[in-house]
């Protein structure tokens, strides 16, 4: 058995990860929606082969405070995915998801919890419909999550 090599993908390789990115998203866009008890929008997922040098970089520069919740993924397929949010954004929809309004600039101990099960949600959303389109068995470890630049 041949080892696959990330950088020579094709084209259909590429067409592949996005497709299944764009119906894992949807999903996960629905689950949020559902949450939330109103729209939300979601853009056409890109698929970019990047060094983890780039990764910060593209989601807004290095110095940018972000929540992510990360998750292990166990099973017939091992990995890891994280739900990245801008921390403005993570205070609003917190904030949006608990019915108050958005104050101070403090996480408290239960909009942690509430972010943490947010990120539980949309990724298990997303890693249920990858499940049922592949035929695999996924599993998700309890969310981690973290607060830094």
């Amino acid at each position: 058995m041949s080892k696959f090599n990330l950088n020579e993908m094709s084209q259909t390789y590429y067409d592949v990860l996005k497709e299944i990115g764009n119906i894992g998203a949807g999903n996960a866009t629905t689950a949020l929606a559902q949450m939330l008890q109103c729209k939300v929008d979601m853009k056409v997922p890109q698929v970019k082969l990047l060094s983890f040098s780039e990764v910060g970089i593209l989601m807004g520069g290095e110095e940018q405070l972000m929540a992510g919740i990360y998750l292990l993924v166990e099973g017939d397929i091992r990995g890891s995915i994280m739900f990245l949010l801008e921390y403005h954004s993570a205070r609003s929809l917190v904030a949006k998801l608990m019915g108050m309004e958005c104050e101070g600039t403090e996480f408290s101990e239960m909009e942690m919890s509430a972010l943490k099960e947010i990120g539980n949600i949309i990724t298990g959303a997303y890693l249920n419909s990858l499940s049922t389109l592949t035929g695999l068995t996924i599993y998700p470890s309890v969310p981690d999550l973290s607060i830094d630049m």
